[in-house]
């Protein structure tokens, strides 16, 4: 399982002590490893405060494909974005489903709407999209992602665009946002996640 005994729901309940009891910036800098950083980060998000993310580009009205890597905090990345829009995120699917349940309604707190990578995600990501919502992957974990999400742009005639979310100092974060160029159709043809 990938963040190992981190990566489950049972992680969740000493950070959510912590997050119960002590400021953000003190249990940010209590958390041992990157990925409970990441956990304490996540527990904090229903005291979401705008000042944690900076901004950086042009965000075009929905819809649109934004494609990103496990960089950063994603999650708060999100929800920077769905107070501008309404958005659609792609996950992987986890053993874990109590703590994919548990993420799945945190974004949805947010408006977030999450699909989960199986087969038919495909559709579901272009029904959003059809639907005036933007829709959020990260594509550096599946060698077929990057071509997944500029094939639902150029199905869907929007924009793709790239985006990271650097970690500041004080546990604040800058969010990236960059215009893309679509592949050759050639380059498309080949297999996309989620179909």
């Amino acid at each position: 399982m990938r963040g190992g005994i981190l990566n489950s729901y049972a992680a969740l309940v000493p950070l959510r002590i912590a997050a119960a009891l002590l400021p953000r910036r003190v249990a940010l800098g209590l958390a041992p490893h990157p990925f409970a950083r990441f956990l304490v980060d996540f527990l904090y998000l229903p005291r979401w405060r705008p000042e944690w993310v900076i901004v950086d580009g042009l965000l075009p009205p929905p819809p649109f494909v934004l494609t990103g890597a496990h960089e950063g905090h994603w999650e708060i990345g999100g929800v920077a974005i769905a107070m501008h829009v309404p958005l659609t995120v792609l996950v992987q699917d986890h053993p874990d489903r109590r703590l994919l349940r548990f993420r799945e309604e945190t974004r949805a707190r947010f408006g977030i709407e999450t699909v989960v990578d199986r087969p038919g995600s495909f559709a579901r990501l272009l029904h959003a999209l059809r639907s005036g919502r933007g829709v959020a992957m990260l594509v550096d974990r599946d060698p077929r992602a990057p071509r997944s999400a500029a094939a639902l742009a150029r199905r869907a005639r929007c924009p793709l665009l790239s985006a990271g979310n650097d970690a500041l100092a004080g546990g604040r974060y800058r969010l990236r946002i960059r215009p893309k160029v679509l592949p050759p159709l050639d380059v498309l043809r080949r297999g996309v996640i989620g179909s």
